[in-house]
């Protein structure tokens, strides 16, 4: 267990004393690990549990009972060809992980920082990419989507020229020229354009990017607070990223209040704690607030 000491949990807590200091049923949702079988060891993601954990502790030393606290764990559990991340839609066929849970080893090598914080391993809930990945599809078909003669550059987002449609999910061809293969669905937030999916003529259903499958996680997140704190007025969700998922993660958070059915009587605030690639001291902290 790396016992590193970052700025961001400290700067994360000022964040949260500020925004729930007098508020009644608010809940905390914190990302307590993100666990990738093929970097078990990556210090940063070390340095992410502890963070986070450090974070719970003082959120209960400050709030508890006036707030929910709620530890959670995402497992990417996707094959390399759909890993959430750089390698997104690389042509790797690896083999998927048989690794859907919060192992039992993994609970046990952090029972004492759990113990410290106030958590009991078993209030911990794990969500799988792999299912989040099945949702987002689901959500993705679901919606009403509107036909546009926009396209997405490579990067998710559409060219600097396209007049911007208003909020909604829209689908458009991402080559022009071969409009008849291959289309792209993207939400429109009014500001900016964020790709969702990409989807074959023929094919049965889209192929979720990134933006879906964060903004998918998000608003699970939040389903899962809501159904455990009644009459929630205000929800933070606290996410720990890597400096090369901070846009990614925050376009999510965006895209997630457009594709999902947020309830308006909920203030949601989804924090992602960026960490600098080379100074721990200089993490930042993104909020995306809706709906």
């Amino acid at each position: 267990m790396a016992t590193a000491i970052t700025t961001v949990p400290l700067k994360a807590f000022r964040l949260l004393c500020a925004a729930l200091t007098g508020v009644e049923s608010a809940a905390v949702v914190v990302e307590l690990a993100y666990l990738d079988p093929r970097e078990p060891q990556a210090a940063d993601r070390q340095a992410h549990v502890h963070d986070a954990l450090r974070l719970l502790a003082m959120l209960r030393d400050e709030f508890v009972p006036a707030i929910t606290l709620f530890p959670v764990v995402l497992v990417n559990d996707l094959p390399a060809a759909r890993h959430c991340g750089e390698a997104c839609h690389s042509s790797s066929h690896v083999t998927a992980p048989t690794y859907d849970r919060w192992s039992e080893a993994e609970r046990a090598d952090w029972s004492a920082e759990l113990a410290e914080a106030g958590i009991g391993a078993e209030s911990v809930r794990t969500f799988s990419m792999r299912n989040t990945r099945n949702r987002a599809t689901k959500s993705i078909k679901r919606v009403s989507i509107k036909r546009t003669s926009l396209h997405c550059n490579a990067n998710g987002t559409t060219a600097a020229h396209s007049p911007h449609n208003g909020p909604g999910i829209y689908q458009s061809h991402s080559n022009p020229l071969a409009a008849d293969n291959f289309a792209d669905v993207f939400a429109d937030t009014g500001e900016r354009q964020i790709l969702l999916a990409s989807q074959r003529l023929g094919a049965p259903a889209p192929m979720p990017r990134c933006g879906a499958l964060m903004a998918q996680h998000y608003f699970d997140l939040y389903r899962h607070a809501a159904a455990r704190c009644a009459g929630l007025t205000q929800l933070w969700i606290v996410d720990f990223n890597r400096a090369s998922e901070g846009a990614r993660t925050a376009r999510g958070a965006e895209a997630s209040f457009v594709l999902h059915p947020w309830p308006r009587g909920t203030s949601v605030h989804v924090a992602n704690c960026v960490y600098h690639p080379t100074d721990p001291d200089r993490g930042l902290i993104q909020v995306t607030d809706g709906p």
